[in-house]
């Protein structure tokens, strides 16, 4: 089976893992809606409070639109919330999505993208 076929295959069977690096207003939606459609995601945030909040199933009025999409994919354990990523035996993708560097601005804004990326 060339490697090709391994990707498609484990595409088809979703027997791969999403990372996605930040829980913010893009990333937590991204996750829920990717977790509850049945791929295994790992959401991941270097906020402790932000993950601890999460596990306790504790969300922010701009969360609640899809609160129970949330509980939904915890439930059928399709979502695992941590600070930092862990080895896995499957195929991953990784989908970092924090605030974006703004090039006209000397603010040090690609920090949370190194900082993702590390």
């Amino acid at each position: 089976m060339s490697e090709l076929q391994k990707t498609l295959e484990s595409v088809r069977s979703k027997s791969f893992l999403v990372e996605i690096f930040g829980l913010g207003y893009v990333g937590f939606p991204l996750a829920v809606r990717l977790a509850n459609s049945g791929i295994n995601v790992r959401g991941i945030d270097v906020n402790p409070q932000r993950i601890e909040r999460l596990q306790n199933n504790k969300l922010m009025d701009s969360e609640l639109q899809i609160k129970n999409e949330f509980l939904n994919c915890r439930e059928n354990k399709n979502l695992e919330l941590a600070k930092s990523p862990s080895e896995s035996q499957n195929p991953k993708i990784g989908i970092i999505c924090v605030p974006t560097p703004n090039p006209k601005k000397n603010d040090g804004s690609n920090v949370f993208v190194k900082t993702a990326v590390e």
